[in-house]
């Protein structure tokens, strides 16, 4: 094993708590000896550098999805990084050959929060209030919540997105709750959304991921300190149904698969939405039961997937490829 062990990361003050959590992880498991084999190696990635932008058009016009992961990529296949952290919500569904990402500790909140001047919920946000998001899912979202709101693209790190809101760009900004309560937000919050009712949110939002090179043993130890084993499973399943949408940043999909202990399987929500039609969705639920094998899924997923193409995914996904030309 090296003696050091380099994480690659973005250098955003959030993409730095995420890996500072995932070393203190790995350091509280594996010993004290741990406390000084790491080195952060921190970049900017283009969906940081390119902020004028929509993100939903970022990776179509530049030919480079994952505009959040793909330069941490190209370093592990080059060997300049032995690790790198993401949130597992900005990963594409396809990795490049030789690599592979394994979902780590335990996911925090899946839900969306809005930060809005005067304190506001988001029912009382007055007709016309401007509300800032990255999301094209979100976007979509809130829109058939409330037609009578303007929503925006804004860009940029958490900090120059509450900038926007206090400067009077924005009157309220939505955001992932997970990476609020990461930098100690929280208490900006002004309401929180119903992670069923009101934004399903983004395949694995919440979910921090380690991406390293297969059969990499110099890393064996951290990933096997890391590993979740029930959570790999939904992750699985929520970016299998990613892919066969052939989603990511570019489609309008919220998933989300929780365990139903009752049952002893997986409730699997997905919602496909159009982003210009707001009575237009396709979205279901399928049932997984946790005895079958992740490859078991694949055929009832694959089938599923189909239906909601057919109701309506397809004329959805011909929209969103209309609004990237």
């Amino acid at each position: 094993m090296t003696s050091t062990l380099k994480i690659g990361t973005r250098d955003s003050a959030l993409a730095l708590i995420q890996t500072e959590m995932v070393m203190s992880a790995v350091k509280i498991t594996l010993g004290q000896s741990w406390h000084n084999r790491f080195e952060v190696v921190a970049s900017k990635a283009m969906g940081d550098r390119e902020l004028g932008v929509p993100l939903s058009i970022l990776g179509v016009k530049t030919g480079q999805y994952g505009v959040f992961v793909k330069e941490l990529e190209q370093s592990l296949v080059a060997r300049t990084i032995d690790l790198a952290i993401h949130s597992l919500k900005d990963m594409p569904s396809v990795l490049p050959e030789g690599l592979v990402v394994y979902p780590v500790l335990a996911r925090e909140s899946v839900a969306d929060v809005l930060i809005a001047k005067g304190n506001l919920s988001f029912w009382a946000l007055p007709a016309g209030a401007v509300v800032g998001t990255s999301s094209l899912r979100r976007t979509a979202q809130l829109k058939r919540l409330r037609q009578d709101i303007s929503v925006v693209s804004v860009r940029g790190n958490v900090q120059t997105r509450l900038r926007k809101l206090e400067e009077g760009q924005l009157d309220a900004l939505v955001l992932a709750e997970a990476g609020v309560n990461r930098l100690g937000l929280h208490a900006l919050v002004t309401y929180r959304f119903n992670e069923f009712s009101e934004l399903l949110p983004a395949p694995c939002q919440g979910v921090l991921g380690v991406e390293s090179r297969m059969n990499d043993e110099t890393v064996a130890p951290v990933l096997a300190c890391l590993g979740n084993p029930l959570l790999e499973r939904v992750v699985f399943a929520e970016r299998t149904i990613m892919r066969l949408l052939e989603g990511g940043c570019q489609l309008p999909l919220g998933v989300y698969g929780c365990w139903n202990e009752t049952q002893s399987a997986l409730d699997l929500r997905v919602q496909l939405l159009s982003p210009i039609e707001t009575n237009l969705v396709a979205e279901g639920t399928i049932i997984l039961p946790e005895t079958q094998t992740n490859q078991a899924w694949l055929e009832p997923l694959q089938a599923f997937c189909e239906k909601l193409l057919a109701s309506g995914g397809d004329t959805i996904k011909r929209q969103v490829q209309a609004l990237q030309l």
